[in-house]
């Protein structure tokens, strides 16, 4: 943005400004699409092969694990969901403001060169981007959160299971086995 608001007049004469913009913006959400959807394929097959392992593994310890693991997830994500539900909404907002400013100097251009009114806009779409910034940092941490709860929660589960079965006098082979799954 610095550098399109600092460019030559002539410079900007032969440049569409829905393209100048489209470019500031395209860079952010392709690397955040593309992180999230190598995630999520990462994280669906590690978590379907786990449970199916454990499932026809492991059937009663894998029930209590996945019951308790399940009940304290509804909460967490619930939580969480609407947590990054409002960080989102404010996103948005954030990120119109940053493409307001952003075209509303590049459209003007000649008059922002002319009045030389670069480092306005630059402080206006930098305040936002910053902000946006901070935003989404507080998004990006409140999507692990559920799993900062959850693998706990899974661990102290499994030490219950592990009691459990060495209170009703489960075969250690059968133990060991159960609890790697």
């Amino acid at each position: 943005f610095n550098a399109y608001l600092n460019s030559p007049y002539l410079w900007h004469l032969s440049q569409n400004t829905a393209e100048l913009s489209s470019i500031l913006n395209f860079r952010a959400f392709t690397a955040q699409y593309v992180a999230s959807a190598i995630r999520l394929a990462t994280q669906l097959t590690i978590g379907t092969s786990l449970l199916l392992g454990a499932l026809f593994l492991a059937t009663a310890t894998a029930a209590i694990v996945i019951g308790a693991s399940s009940l304290c997830a509804v909460f967490v994500y619930r939580f969480a969901r609407s947590r990054v539900g409002a960080l989102a909404k404010n996103g948005v907002r954030l990120n119109k403001g940053a493409a307001k400013t952003g075209m509303a100097a590049l459209q003007g251009i000649r008059e922002v060169l002319i009045y030389r009114q670069q480092r306005a806009f630059i402080t206006q779409y930098s305040k936002n981007i910053e902000e946006l910034g901070r935003n989404q940092a507080k998004a990006q941490t409140l999507s692990p959160l559920p799993t900062w709860v959850l693998e706990p929660v899974g661990v102290c589960t499994l030490l219950f299971a592990l009691l459990y079965m060495i209170s009703v006098d489960t075969p250690i082979d059968r133990l060991t086995g159960s609890l790697t799954l």
